[in-house]
């Protein structure tokens, strides 16, 4: 006999699995609105509850890291990450053994810098300032500031027009969208 006999059990048991669930999400909301984060900064319980990012959370979120999707984004504890980039889901940013050296070597992310949903990232690479990495690229060699790169291997496919002091960046890339 198992629960299919008992529909009660169950139900009374994910009854009391939400309340333990809605539990912890209040108490996780009640300590990161002390450290004076909220939703439009970026917090989503699914990046504890969803996601494998190894790097201090208040830390990024506090220096404008935004995960629109947080689902099945993976982080390895010794990648850089600059100010303002942003990683949607399912992408992987991490390190690559060689198998002749124990040595790992862990990829750089400059500010500002889109990764788009599927995006893996892994190796001794650095992707410089403002570049865009597309859905599903694998990025295994860096790349300067201001590209726009995707495939598999990782390749240019364009540019994003540089930041200008009094107009913002989102409006260059709508500007080279028309």
């Amino acid at each position: 006999m198992g629960y299919a006999s008992y529909p009660f059990l169950r139900d009374a048991f994910m009854g009391i699995i939400r309340k333990y669930l809605q539990h912890i999400k209040k108490s996780l909301n009640k300590r990161l609105r002390s450290y004076r984060l909220s939703k439009t900064k970026g917090f989503d319980i699914r990046l504890l509850t969803a996601c494998d990012i190894n790097l201090d959370l208040l830390d990024l979120l506090e220096r404008g890291v935004c995960f629109p999707h947080p689902v099945g984004i993976v982080i390895s504890s010794h990648v850089k990450i600059g100010d303002g980039t942003q990683i949607l889901q399912n992408a992987s940013i991490g390190g690559k053994v060689s198998w002749g050296d124990a040595e790992r070597v862990y990829p750089v992310i400059g500010s500002g810098v889109r990764i788009c949903a599927g995006a893996v990232v892994m190796g001794n690479v650095t992707i410089g300032d403002y570049c865009v990495v597309g859905a599903n690229a694998v990025v295994n060699r860096s790349f300067p500031p201001y590209f726009v790169i995707a495939g598999v291997p990782a390749r240019q496919i364009g540019r994003v027009p540089p930041r200008s002091e009094e107009g913002s960046h989102e409006k260059g890339l709508a500007r080279s969208a028309e």
